[in-house]
């Protein structure tokens, strides 16, 4: 997984961030990924989740 491929992955879920559907399920893949991954990559998903987090919520702001 890497950071180029998720970011492409990021820029098409986040618009869609409203249906919670696609979210679970992106979330859940992350989540079977996560489990796999070395400390490293933990703390640089963890990083880009809360960067995703906030750009979700400042598009449900709008």
């Amino acid at each position: 997984m890497t950071s180029i491929g998720t970011s492409t992955i990021i820029s098409m879920t986040v618009p869609d961030s409203r249906s919670p559907r696609i979210l679970l399920m992106f979330v859940t893949s992350c989540f079977l990924e996560y489990r796999r991954m070395t400390q490293v990559q933990i703390d640089q998903l963890t990083a880009m989740v809360s960067r995703i987090d906030s750009q979700a919520y400042g598009l449900a702001q709008k």
